[in-house]
Order: structure tokens, then C-alpha cells, then sequence
């Protein structure tokens, strides 16, 4: 696998994690629905129960649907995303993206060899490529949780994240970028990471914009 398709294997396997199932968590975000796999059943839109063909995760946000499928291209998985509204009294959209079974294996391999990358203590000094390749999969955790559940409004105080480990590495890459984010919790134990207010903040979603532009 290619240092450009590791980062983006490892960018998707955020992406799914964050949505509250893939990485352990129970609590849906704002922008990730569910992950479902075709080794149990769901409901359709209609309440009817079927089994998935695949790997299925499932997005309220629709650019985090539409990135996922060109980052799982790029890692050399074809997807789709099909969309369908949802719920009774209150409507809401889904965005499903459909891939191969193995994509799961794929993401899971992928996350590990990130996570290590950023969370790991290296046993000697990183050669200039590898501080870059580790700033690249810094950037892409970023772009994915703030694709999915990032806050609404630039003023919000943070952004929710599903497990420990998902948050362990955003603050780890928030270091690596030089933008200092702390975790805490919030009544029931959900998990978020208090984002900086002004410029840091600022030049974090900038810096991630400018990683996804060079790697296009």
C-alpha cells in the first residue's frame, strides 16, 4: 500500500469511526448515523428488516458520505452512497455508503497503522518523510471528524467523538499541528474534544483544507 493510499484508508477508517459504532461507542454523533456489516441485519427506511449485501456505513451528512466512497476509491474499494429519508413525526436523510464485506478489515488495518503512527512512541528520531506522512494522517483524522461531527456553528465549544481511542488521536494530531485541543467529558460520559477559540482554531480547519488540496 502506498503512503498516499495509507493516508486515505486511514482518513475513511476515522470517518466510520466516528459515527459511534465502528470504534466502539454506542452514541450516535451529529454527522455519522451507523456502521452495519453484513453479519447482522438493520431496518430499511420502510421498518422492514434486511441483511446488508456489505459494509454499510451510514451518514446524516452527505459530504461525509460523498468523501468516504472517493477515499475507499482511492484505497482501491468501489462504493456507493444511496440515500433515503428517514423517521416518522421527524424526517430526517440518510446517507448510505455501500461497499465490499473486506472494506471493514481494510479500515481496521488501516486505523491501527495510523494510530500508531500518531500515538506511538518511536524507538529513533523520524526522517523528514516520515514527519510528513505523520502531519498528513494528523491533517486527514481532522478533516474526517470534522466532515462528520464537527460543530455547526464556529463558536461551539467542541465536537463529540464516539471513544477514547478515536479521541486520543485527534488530540495527538491536534499537537502535531500545533493547535492545542484537551478532551473532557459531559454528563453520561460522552466524550469531547474542546476545540481552541480564535486563530488556532481557524488555522486548523485551514490546514486540513490545504493537506486534502495537495493530496487531489
Amino acid at each position: 500500500m502506498s503512503i498516499g493510499t495509507e493516508v486515505s484508508a486511514f482518513e475513511a477508517s476515522v470517518l466510520v469511526r466516528c459515527t459511534g459504532v465502528c470504534g466502539g461507542g454506542r452514541t450516535r454523533v451529529l454527522g455519522g448515523a451507523r456502521v452495519r456489516t453484513a453479519a447482522g441485519g438493520d431496518a430499511t427506511g420502510t421498518g422492514a428488516e434486511r441483511a446488508p449485501a456489505g459494509f454499510e456505513p451510514e451518514f446524516s451528512r452527505a459530504r461525509a458520505a460523498h468523501r468516504l466512497v472517493e477515499l475507499l476509491g482511492e484505497a482501491g474499494r468501489p462504493a456507493a452512497v444511496l440515500s433515503y429519508t428517514a423517521g416518522n413525526r421527524h424526517r430526517y436523510d440518510i446517507h448510505r455508503v455501500t461497499a465490499p464485506s473486506d472494506t471493514q478489515e481494510l479500515l481496521r488495518m488501516a486505523w491501527r497503522s495510523g494510530y500508531g503512527e500518531l500515538c506511538g512512541q518511536p524507538t529513533r528520531p523520524r526522517t523528514a518523510r516520515q514527519i510528513r506522512h505523520a502531519l498528513d494522517l494528523a491533517a486527514s483524522a481532522w478533516r474526517a471528524a470534522l466532515l462528520v461531527s464537527g460543530p455547526t456553528r464556529s463558536d461551539a465549544p467542541g465536537l463529540r467523538v464516539p471513544d477514547l481511542e478515536t479521541a486520543t488521536a485527534l488530540v495527538r494530531a491536534g499537537r502535531m499541528l500545533d493547535v492545542p485541543v484537551r478532551m473532557t467529558t459531559r454528563p453520561g460520559g460522552q466524550l469531547v474534544l474542546v476545540l481552541p477559540a480564535g486563530a488556532p482554531r481557524v488555522r486548523l480547519a485551514e490546514m486540513t483544507v490545504m493537506q486534502a488540496s495537495a493530496a487531489a
